[in-house]
């Protein structure tokens, strides 16, 4: 909410983050990508990214109720992609 000055195209999109790459080298060792809970991480973590960004936009825009509202998106996206990541767990 103003304490950084980063901008949306500093930040990688859903295809290329760090999350991606940590899963996908997970994925070739010993997950199998056919798991159901593996593919119930991939809508969520794209609107993680799609939420944050947009939070930030309105944020630029002097819209800070409606970046609340992005974040409390992203936030309920991140708590879904928590709950796949436990259940590839229990299944690893």
């Amino acid at each position: 909410m103003g304490i950084f000055s980063k901008v949306p195209s500093d930040f990688a999109n859903h295809t290329v983050c760090r999350f991606v790459s940590g899963i996908t080298t997970a994925k070739a060792r010993r997950v199998s990508p056919t798991l159901p809970s593996y593919k119930k991480i991939e809508q969520p973590h794209k609107d993680i990214h799609e939420h944050g960004l947009e939070a930030l936009k309105q944020l630029k825009l002097g819209e800070s109720a409606k970046a609340l509202e992005y974040l409390n998106h992203m936030e309920q996206a991140s708590m879904k992609v928590l709950s796949a990541l436990s259940s590839l767990s229990d299944n690893a």
